[in-house]
């Protein structure tokens, strides 16, 4: 008898499994050849697969088929063999097809698809490119730049003189402008100023 326990703990039975189950895998890996003949082979989860066929009797047929409905996209345990791991898996049936023989047996054929699994491997924190292939990645760690880091910059804010239109300036000369910043004046704010990139005037 092959029975569905869902997540809320309700039990309850399908029918009785007429033919042996047949399991497999639904394999998530990725294979990829490139032009030079060089595959890449990155493994990945898998889920299981369960296809089962069962004996229902006739009178129960539309109530089974009303229940698979009420369990589409709901995770559940299909129960085939409590015995065996593979004829039990968890997860969702992928679709069911009820076939309505003479009475008073009909049989339903029931596809079940099994949550994806996998084994978390330990990351070793470096280059995920497969051994021996160069990779472009950059890891970069992130790092607090702080006030104290500001304070101790070694370029002075004025390490040239402020810039004044009656000057006369040779080639070259580097200058400092001062600039406002436009601004609200409002609860909180004030207006600022700041010191505008230098720039190197023409000579006159």
């Amino acid at each position: 008898m092959m029975e569905v326990v869902t997540a809320s703990g309700e039990r309850f039975a399908l029918g009785e499994v007429e033919a042996s189950a047949t399991v497999g895998i639904i394999d998530y890996s990725r294979r990829v050849t490139d032009d030079f003949g060089v595959t890449t082979v990155v493994q990945r989860g898998f889920a299981r697969r369960m296809s089962v066929r069962l004996a229902v009797p006739s009178d129960d047929a539309s109530a089974l088929q009303r229940r698979l409905a009420d369990l589409r996209a709901t995770s559940a345990r299909w129960i085939a063999d409590d015995r065996f791991d593979w004829l039990s898996p968890t997860g969702f049936y992928k679709d069911f097809d009820i076939d309505m023989a003479v009475p008073p047996l009909s049989y339903c054929t029931l596809s079940v698809e099994g949550l994806a699994q996998t084994e978390a491997g330990a990351d070793p924190g470096g280059d995920p490119a497969p051994d021996g292939r160069p990779s472009t990645l950059q890891l970069l760690q992130p790092y607090a730049v702080t006030e104290a880091i500001l304070t101790a910059s070694s370029v002075a804010e004025d390490d040239a003189p402020a810039w004044a239109a009656a000057t006369g300036y040779t080639k070259g000369a580097k200058v400092l402008r001062n600039g406002s910043i436009p601004a609200r004046r409002s609860a909180g704010h004030h207006l600022t100023r700041r010191l505008a990139p230098w720039r190197r005037p023409m000579a006159r």
